[in-house]
C-alpha cells in the first residue's frame, strides 16, 4: 500500500513514517520499478507496535528495537566509551580538524540521538565543567563548541523532513544555541521541520514568526536564567499550540503558567515527547 494508506491507518505522518524507515530499519517498504514506496501488512503491524510503546513513554530507539525483536542498533558501550576518549584527546588537543572527522564520522554512521546523547553531550559537559579553569580551557571550549555547531547544522540542514513546521528559538539575552539545534535533530527525528532562529533572537523577530508561521509547536532553549524569567513574562497561552521549553536555564515548574511542557531528559526521551503531543 501506498504511503498515504498507512498513514491514514495508522496516524502517523509520512515525514514520521520516512525517518522511522531512514533512521531506525523498522520499516521495510518495497519499492516499485519508479522508486515509490510500497507497504505491507508487516510493516503496519509494526508501525502500530512502535507508536504503542511510546506511548508507553518507551524512547523511540528502544521502542524500534523492541519491534524488530533484536537488540537496539546502537553501538556496542565499549564502542562509544572509545569513541569519547578518541574525541575528548582531539577536542583536549585543540584539533578542530580530528575533531569535525570523528563528529561527522559519527553522525554518518550511527544513530543521531544515539550521538548527541551518548556522546556529544557528556563531552560538551565535560568542556563546560573545565570552562573556568583556564584561560586555555576558555579557548578550547569556544574552538570546539564551533565546529560541533557547524557539523550539528550541516547534519539538520541535510536530514530536515517535509513534515509540519516548528519554531526553534533561544530567547534574546541567551547566547548559547547547540543544545537547541540538537533539540531540532530530535524535532526532525520525530517528523517535523524545524525553523530554526538561534541564540539571542529578538522578542519582536519572535512575534512576527510566531504571527506568520502559525505553528502547531514552538521549542524554547535556554542555558542562562535572566533571558528564561524574561520570555516567560511575555509569552502567553494563546501564541501556539504546543510549547516545549528546554536547558537549564528553564525550571520545573516554569511551565504551569504558560501551559508549556519542561524537558530535561536526554533528546531521545524529547522524541517520545513530541509525538505524543
Amino acid at each position: 500500500m501506498r504511503i498515504g494508506e498507512v498513514a491514514k491507518r495508522t496516524s502517523v505522518p509520512p515525514a514520521t513514517l520516512r525517518v522511522w524507515e531512514r533512521r531506525y530499519g523498522v520499516l521495510q517498504p518495497e519499492r516499485t520499478p519508479g522508486g515509490h514506496r510500497r507497504y505491507t501488512t508487516a510493516d503496519v503491524r509494526r508501525i502500530r507496535q512502535l507508536v504503542e510503546r511510546v506511548r508507553d513513554g518507551v524512547t523511540i530507539s528502544a521502542a524500534a528495537a523492541e519491534v524488530l525483536g533484536a537488540e537496539s542498533d546502537l553501538v556496542e558501550e565499549h564502542d562509544e566509551e572509545r569513541l569519547r576518549s578518541e574525541l575528548w584527546a582531539a577536542m583536549d588537543a585543540l584539533d578542530p580538524g580530528a575533531t569535525r572527522f570523528l563528529v561527522s564520522g559519527a553522525l554518518q554512521r550511527r544513530p543521531a540521538l544515539a550521538t548527541l546523547d551518548a556522546v556529544l553531550v557528556p563531552l560538551l559537559h565535560r568542556l563546560g565543567d573545565d570552562w573556568r579553569a583556564s584561560s586555555r580551557s576558555i579557548a578550547r571550549e569556544h574552538v570546539i563548541t564551533t565546529v560541533v555547531r557547524s557539523l550539528l547544522v550541516e547534519h539538520l540542514a541535510a536530514t530536515v523532513p517535509d513534515g509540519p513546521v516548528c519554531l526553534a528559538f533561544a530567547p534574546e539575552g541567551e547566547r548559547h544555541d547547540v543544545g537547541l539545534i540538537m533539540a531540532a535533530i530530535a524535532l526532525s527525528e520525530a517528523g517535523w521541520r524545524p525553523v530554526v532562529l538561534g541564540a539571542d533572537t529578538p522578542w519582536t523577530s519572535v512575534e512576527a514568526l510566531v504571527d506568520e508561521l502559525a505553528p502547531e509547536l514552538v521549542v524554547i532553549g535556554g542555558q542562562t536564567r535572566r533571558p528564561a524569567i524574561r520570555l516567560l513574562a511575555h509569552w502567553s497561552r494563546h501564541r501556539a499550540r504546543h510549547l516545549v521549553l528546554g536547558g537549564a536555564g528553564f525550571r520545573s515548574d516554569d511551565g504551569a503558567s504558560i501551559g508549556a511542557h519542561v524537558h530535561h531528559g536526554s533528546y531521545d526521551d524529547l522524541v517520545g515527547v513530541i509525538v505524543n503531543l
